[in-house]
């Protein structure tokens, strides 16, 4: 969903080519996947109340529907220190941050 938001929202709507870009990285026992394009970005007060939602766990907005149900799951499974969030500034692209934790079996 993370991926696929990315080309929807973000590299489509953008003329000309885009670029994604997936990393994971390991700080401590958190897993940190950050999905980067180079889009179209989301302007800063509808990027407020995306974050707003994601971290009050409130789609009242129906802001961010997919993502909301990705975070939920998340959330509800690992703790609410876990989750995700969104970095974007308009017109240059977003960078969707999820934390997980590290388990080992």
């Amino acid at each position: 969903p993370l991926v696929e938001n990315a080309i929807y929202h973000g590299i489509r709507n953008k003329r000309g080519k885009g670029k994604i870009t997936i990393r994971i990285s390991k700080k401590n026992d958190v897993l940190e996947l950050t999905v980067h394009d180079t889009g179209i970005g989301i302007e800063t007060e509808h990027l407020q109340e995306l974050n707003h939602s994601l971290e009050t766990m409130s789609d009242e907005n129906k802001k961010g529907y997919g993502l909301f149900n990705v975070n939920e799951r998340i959330k509800l499974t690992h703790g609410s220190q876990f989750g995700i969030s969104v970095e974007s500034e308009y017109q240059v692209g977003t960078t969707i941050i999820a934390l997980l934790p590290i388990k080992f079996l």
